[in-house]
């Protein structure tokens, strides 16, 4: 049976009293920075409260806490990896070019620094409602379930905005880079 919002919030605060240093000593032993090891502890409070929600019994915390922990270590580096991939990929080209077909892979080749400018300046065009989803699906690689909780819409709204988010920002992006490239000067009159 589903425990109550009071009794989740007294338990989730007792634990959180009780195990919080701890369980930042724990992922910070493993990652070594100080911010990402906050953000973890944050994020495994946050999964333990609905661990709670669903009423199962926990017969030692700190254990629930650590695995819990653990699992959100192997999405951290698992996400940095990808990251890193992406910038290693992205630092091989210094110049901007995009491909005629949108399947290739290599849509867009960009200096990291001109790219991520250009991406910034295209979101924040964005409506807000779009801007949120695209930030918390894209950017945050939240679930689409748990950003339809977080702005309380349904999860078919979120893959309908996230699609014209992509779609906007992909259009801006083009025209930023098409206006950037060397146009022809030929004249035919």
């Amino acid at each position: 049976m589903p425990a109550s919002p009071q009794s989740v919030r007294e338990t989730l605060r007792c634990w959180f009293e009780r195990h919080a240093d701890d369980l930042f000593v724990f992922i910070h032993q493993r990652i070594g920075r100080a911010d990402v090891s906050e953000d973890l502890v944050q994020e495994t409070f946050v999964a333990a409260a609905r661990w709670l929600e669903k009423g199962e019994p926990v017969e030692t915390p700190m254990a629930l806490l650590q695995t819990i922990a653990r699992r959100r270590l192997v999405d951290y580096f698992r996400n940095e990896r990808r990251r890193e991939n992406a910038i290693a990929e992205l630092n091989k080209v210094k110049h901007c070019e995009f491909s005629q077909s949108l399947n290739d892979p290599d849509l867009l080749r960009c200096d990291p620094e001109h790219l991520r400018s250009a991406i910034d300046r295209c979101v924040q065009q964005l409506s807000p409602t779009m801007r949120q989803v695209f930030r918390l699906r894209v950017i945050q690689q939240c679930e689409p379930k748990e950003v339809a909780d977080l702005l309380d819409i349904n999860q078919n709204s979120v893959a309908a905005r996230l699609y014209r988010a992509r779609m906007a920002v992909r259009d801006c992006l083009k025209r930023t880079f098409e206006d950037e490239s060397p146009r022809s000067t030929t004249d035919n009159s």
